[in-house]
């Protein structure tokens, strides 16, 4: 535990990331940053009351500290930063965190905090950041206030400052006030997971520099207004009652933006869908097409399954007649395994399970001629290809009311729960000549993509899109190399079905892991929730560097990167 700080000449106190348990120290000298992030702390916040006013920014995010907030603090006249996201504190939030005048970043998300949001929040001249998602917080986004004088409602001034505002689940309802076109600035609006109604305002389009904007899992209705900014590049509006002609600004972006939900939201222009009927129906043909078209190609595939797998076993017997004569090429190849390197013979035979998320995203190889093989790719290890997408499927539709469950705070993950560990690899394979394994998914991505910031943004239909190469697998899933169409390359997990079973728990635990800063170590950009059990993501950048499981074993075939 950490006792009182008495220094006078410390500046920055960095504990983040260690087993510090206990308490807040009661002082902590003459610091103007303490960050005691991602350790063990206890108790409540009521130490903060005795902290010196040279603090400038206090990050004691994902730790165990609960109670209230406390009604009264150090005046903190600097203070630019908090960060309190992924701890248990509860209660209303008291106005003196809306009068700390140089506030700039605010991060209460991941509580049980309740009762109203402050206006004072909105009315900051310095605030760029708020987020407090995932919170229990009631009533309407405070856009205007009351002039108790007067009884008169006062719009607010424009906010110029605030870039980033995230109120997603929490239980928040009402309309979306005209008030919200003032906060010119936003460049990234989340409200999804309330209890919002009403229409889309026209103000909205005043918002030129918004690129995210989130307003599924709600209750708004009417139709979609032909306002929204040039600049916008993600869009999410699912899970509403939307309803009329899509407008053709927006008809750039694919349907996962729009459905599930808003069942009476027609795309074309030409008949709307009946709440229900009409995708059924339209559904309904499109599978017995692709079921009749299934039976002719399964057919086809069974044929020739049973010629490859005739070929499969000769070639087994050629190649353990090879073995026997040459033991000394078996032992490399068993040292690259070790590795973590695949490479593959024209015809194979796993010792092992496939993994079940290729299964369940009923993968199909194909192998190209031989001499479709780049000759420096035969004199090298090679790695699977897999394209994200080759063949659109639709579901049908459910009303909002058939809607995921959307009570915030619902089914919290607990502090040591993980959703990834050290990849080791499992696969253990016999290899002799290596040439190229291509799969491809029927189905095209179209569940919901979040991202943990707004340095990198691209939609669901790039990343369906992707060309992506298997860096290998793990007990929790595979993960791919995949480069969108800026050339932009990432690393996408693709997490082992089961794995996580709730929403909720998926969401808190990718931006705990989001939250983790170290020179060795990828940050998340992202993560994937599918409409299937299988489809969850984790999407990072990629880094052309040794693994963890290669430096667990000592092999340094590769350089280790200095810097990030």
């Amino acid at each position: 535990s950490l006792g009182v700080i008495t220094s006078s000449t410390m500046k920055i106190l960095n504990l983040s990331s260690n087993g510090i348990s206990g308490t807040l120290p009661s002082d902590i000298g003459s610091c103007k940053t303490v960050d005691l992030s991602k350790n063990m702390i206890s108790g409540d916040l009521s130490a903060l009351r005795t902290w010196s006013n040279t603090i400038e920014v206090i990050d004691l995010s994902s730790n165990s500290l609960t109670g209230t907030f406390p009604n009264q603090t150090s005046e903190f006249p600097n203070l630019t930063t908090i960060k309190l996201t992924n701890n248990s504190l509860v209660g209303i939030l008291p106005h003196l965190l809306g009068r700390y005048t140089k506030l700039t970043v605010m991060d209460l998300s991941f509580n049980k905090l309740s009762g109203p949001i402050l206006s004072d929040f909105f009315m900051s001249l310095s605030m760029k950041m708020l987020d407090l998602s995932n919170n229990r917080f009631t009533g309407t986004i405070p856009l205007q206030s009351t002039d108790m004088s007067s009884s008169a409602s006062l719009a607010l001034p424009s906010y110029s400052q605030l870039e980033s505002l995230d109120l997603s689940d929490n239980l928040l309802d009402g309309s979306l006030s005209p008030e919200i076109g003032n906060m010119s600035a936003l460049i990234m609006l989340n409200l999804g997971n309330n209890n919002f109604s009403g229409q889309i305002p026209n103000e909205i389009g005043k918002l030129e520099s918004l690129e995210y904007l989130d307003l599924s899992l709600n209750k708004l209705s009417g139709s979609i207004p032909d306002v929204f900014p040039p600049s916008l590049k993600m869009l999410n509006l699912s899970y509403n009652n939307l309803s009329g002609t899509l407008p053709e600004s927006l008809r750039k972006f694919p349907e996962s933006f729009f459905y599930p939900g808003n069942s009476l939201l027609s795309i074309s222009g030409s008949a709307t869908r009946p709440a229900g009927q009409g995708t059924a129906q339209a559904e309904g043909n499109a599978r017995n097409s692709v079921r009749t078209a299934g039976i002719i190609i399964g057919s086809i595939a069974g044929a020739a399954v049973m010629v490859l797998l005739l070929m499969a076993v000769l070639y087994r017997a050629q190649v353990l007649e090879l073995g026997s004569r040459n033991r000394c090429s078996l032992c490399i190849l068993s040292r690259s395994i070790k590795q973590g390197r695949y490479t593959h013979p024209s015809s194979f035979r796993f010792t092992h399970n496939i993994d079940q998320v290729a299964a369940q995203s009923s993968y199909t190889p194909h192998f190209p001629p031989p001499d479709s093989i780049p000759e420096h790719q035969q004199k090298q290890f090679t790695s699977e290809s897999v394209q994200w997408s080759s063949m659109e499927t639709k579901e049908v539709i459910p009303e909002p009311e058939n809607r995921p469950d959307r009570s915030p705070n619902h089914g919290r993950s607990s502090p040591g729960a993980h959703l990834s560990s050290p990849a080791l690899y499992n696969d253990s394979v016999t290899y002799d000549q290596p040439v190229m394994l291509y799969a491809y998914s029927p189905d095209r991505l179209s569940g919901d993509l979040f991202f943990l910031d707004s340095s990198l943004i691209f939609t669901v239909d790039e990343l369906s899109r992707a060309p992506a190469e298997v860096l290998g697998r793990s007990s929790h899933g595979t993960s791919y190399k995949a480069t969108l169409d800026g050339g932009h390359v990432l690393t996408v997990k693709w997490l082992r079905e089961g794995l996580v079973k709730r929403k909720k728990d998926f969401a808190k635990e990718a931006k705990k892991l989001g939250t983790v800063r170290h020179p060795n170590i990828v940050p998340i950009r992202g993560y994937y929730w599918g409409p299937k059990e299988h489809e969850k993501l984790i999407v990072s950048d990629y880094i052309n560097a040794a693994s963890l499981a290669e430096l667990l074993y000592g092999i340094s075939d590769f350089p280790v990167p200095t810097s990030s």
